[in-house]
């Protein structure tokens, strides 16, 4: 059995290319059929930052040429042929590695990134589903998404804001612990602003409202965050509510003052406030900042918040790698049992079916034997061929650890006379 990948990914293609070579789940199917090139097992793993073909066959030469026919035939499928696609490939115990590797986060562009898992599950389903998924990609497919889970169990990974916006959020939590009784304020409607709703309402804030310019823009981003809109003139009252104050727009001024701040707290009651101003000219005046009770971090403090979790990351990402490292051996070691397995099985036959008729002509030799004179010869006989095969099986399943398994295999289907299962000629 040989496995192997051919594969583009956020390391080797910018945006503008891997967006051509990407697989819409929607065509999946059809493109697991059309592009397995007589391959006896397939699947296609495509993720905003990577599209990999993955195989397995008993031949390496045709497992070879059929992922470099699959990889040319998805260029022109997609029309990505007059891109320069750059593409690795990696086999055995280094495609398991590989692919352990991305299901833990261990290879995202964002060191961590759990969402990879999912996506790696939903294509080995594709692939069970269209039928093209085998016993070679069963295990190692398998392995690698119980990789990913020990990773994301055993490890603090993904437990660390790596992003501006969940940054944020991570700040709040820190400062307010649960923030199911909190409410949120966001300022801003554009790409920063909706992933910080994305985030806080993940969280479950007990409301999130949300303030732009573009009265439709911030109806729409509170609608899908289950959150209400408001005007920015009526942000004085929007902010005497609010716990979390997340503004990232792209005005020239302060868009949340001092003087306006102090006063929606005194209305409020003075509860503590978190100010987290992400724009670039600053939204928040940096004297309110100095009010009581107020937390207010900007732009550049979310950035050594990130920093300094991307190094604490770093550090578990060593502690990942030796679990990663861990099912990969496994995985090697199963991929060279299955030389001396075959074997293995056809030398017990073998032994088995020489006992069998030497059993048959020895008891119709023998007639006066009584019926526990018969079990005992016969049990006898069990004995001698299990006593002679436990050695060799075991010595052969110690040889499949390391790289002489298949010729051990080879040595034993030729002294015996073998044929395993399988095999021809």
């Amino acid at each position: 059995m040989h496995v192997a990948l051919l594969g583009s990914s956020h390391h080797t293609a910018p945006v503008h290319v891997r967006e051509r070579v990407a697989v819409p789940a929607a065509d999946l199917p059809a493109l697991l059929s059309d592009l397995r090139f007589g391959l006896p097992e397939f699947a296609i793993l495509s993720t905003c930052n990577r599209t990999e073909l993955y195989a397995a066959a008993d031949s390496a030469a045709a497992l070879d040429a059929g992922l470099a026919d699959a990889w040319a035939a998805l260029l022109a499928r997609q029309q990505a042929g007059e891109h320069a696609v750059d593409v690795y490939r990696y086999a055995g115990v280094d495609a398991a590695r590989h692919l352990m590797r991305v299901a833990s986060g261990l290879d995202a562009a964002a060191l961590g990134e759990t969402q990879v898992l999912g996506q790696v599950r939903a294509a080995y389903g594709a692939a069970q589903e269209a039928g093209t998924a085998g016993k070679g990609l069963h295990a190692l497919f398998s392995r690698a998404l119980s990789a990913g889970k020990r990773v994301h169990g055993e490890t603090a990974l993904a437990e660390r804001a790596v992003g501006h916006a969940s940054a944020a959020v991570e700040l709040a939590k820190k400062i307010f612990g649960d923030l199911s009784t909190r409410h949120a304020l966001l300022v801003g409607a554009g790409e920063t602003a909706r992933s910080a709703a994305t985030h806080l309402h993940a969280v479950g804030v007990a409301s999130l409202t949300v303030a732009s310019r573009t009265r439709a823009r911030a109806e729409a981003l509170a609608t899908r965050c289950e959150g209400r809109a408001v005007a920015l003139d009526d942000l004085g009252a929007a902010i005497g509510r609010a716990n979390i104050i997340i503004s990232a727009t792209s005005a020239q001024g302060h868009v949340l003052t001092e003087p306006a701040i102090r006063a929606a707290r005194s209305a409020a009651g003075g509860e503590p406030l978190l100010l987290v101003d992400m724009a670039v000219p600053r939204d928040i005046e940096p004297a309110a900042g100095e009010l009581p009770g107020v937390f207010l971090y900007n732009i550049d403090d979310l950035r050594q918040v990130v920093a300094a979790n991307l190094r604490a990351r770093a550090r578990e990402a060593q502690r990942a790698e030796r679990l990663v490292a861990q099912e990969a051996a496994g995985f090697g070691e199963w991929l060279m049992s299955l030389d001396v397995v075959p074997a293995i099985r056809a030398l017990r036959d073998k032994v088995e079916a020489i006992r069998q008729q030497e059993l048959r002509e020895t008891l119709a030799r023998l007639p006066e034997l009584s019926p526990r004179e018969r079990q005992a010869i016969e049990a006898m006989s069990a004995a001698i061929a299990g006593k002679i095969l436990n050695e060799p099986t075991l010595r052969l399943k110690e040889l499949a650890r390391g790289p002489g398994a298949r010729d051990a295999a080879a040595v034993l289907c030729e002294l015996f006379h073998l044929q395993p299962e399988g095999q021809s000629g």
